[in-house]
C-alpha cells in the first residue's frame, strides 16, 4: 500500500501497488539518511552474526551425531 505519493512523479499510487512495481529507478529514488544506512548496516551485521552462530550450533550437533552413531556401530548395534 502506498501511503505517500511517488517522489519522482508526485502521483498517489493505488492502494495495491508499490513503487517497486511501477518504477525502474526504485529504490534509488528514495533518500537515504545516515540513520537509515546505520540501521541497515547493523541489521546486516546482526544477521551475519546470527548465521555464524547457527552454523556453529549445526556443526556441533553434526559432530555429536557422528560420535553417537559411530559409538553405536562400534558396539555392534
Amino acid at each position: 500500500m502506498a501511503c505517500k505519493p511517488c517522489q519522482r512523479t508526485d502521483e498517489q499510487l493505488p492502494d495495491n501497488v508499490t513503487c517497486g512495481w511501477v518504477c525502474d529507478s526504485f529504490p534509488a529514488c528514495l533518500p537515504l539518511s545516515p540513520e537509515l544506512l546505520e540501521r541497515v548496516s547493523r541489521f546486516r551485521a546482526e544477521g551475519q552474526a546470527r548465521s555464524e552462530r547457527y552454523g556453529a550450533v549445526v556443526r556441533s550437533l553434526e559432530q555429536l551425531f557422528r560420535a553417537l552413531t559411530e559409538g553405536l556401530e562400534g558396539r555392534g548395534q
